[in-house]
């Protein structure tokens, strides 16, 4: 998904009637139309159509780094083959399906630890939060794990004694913020 605050769309006049362009702005990447646009449901499927295929060819170019994931994750199952990744601007998390989520570090509001409630394991949680209330949380069981928590502090600004807090939650206490976007 694309962030809409990286779109631009241009609606213009030229000869045969109005023409409509939208624009990728980090990238330069666009897709146009017309004359003529059309009706009000061919502009429709027309921004519909032109955001997938620049979505797609960010994707193709690896430039993975501009798309909004914009869905909630968090490791219900357990899973040991989701793995987290690193990356200069940003944190990504590939799921044992090969779907991927992910924030950039600069989109982080909240950062936070907590071990869950369980009877059979405790396992730690560190959880991100997007400032309109989504959120991506991964656990110790996931692969990455401990790098992740070793350079975290190379991204965002942490406590000193962050890993200490992080190690040391209790099974059931509130979640303690690590961080939060002043």
């Amino acid at each position: 998904m694309l962030k809409d605050e990286e779109i631009r769309i241009e609606i213009g006049r030229a000869v045969g009637g109005d023409c409509m362009k939208i624009i990728h702005l980090p990238t330069g990447i666009c897709r146009g139309k017309g004359p003529p646009i059309g009706s009000g449901r061919e502009v429709h499927e027309f921004r519909r159509r032109a955001l997938r295929e620049i979505e797609r060819e960010l994707r193709e170019k690896g430039l993975v780094e501009y798309l909004n994931f914009g869905i909630s994750y968090s490791n219900k199952s357990g899973s040991t083959q989701d793995e987290i990744r690193l990356h200069v601007n940003r944190l990504s998390v590939v799921t044992s399906k090969g779907m991927e989520y992910g924030i950039r570090w600069n989109e982080i509001y909240r950062l936070y630890t907590y071990r869950p409630d369980v009877i059979t394991e405790s396992c730690r949680v560190i959880g991100f939060d997007f400032e309109n209330g989504e959120f991506i949380e991964v656990d110790d069981s996931m692969q990455g794990f401990g790098e992740m928590l070793l350079r975290l502090g190379e991204h965002v600004v942490l406590p000193v004694d962050y890993q200490e807090q992080v190690n040391a939650t209790k099974s059931g206490q509130a979640h303690i913020t690590l961080y939060r976007r002043p």
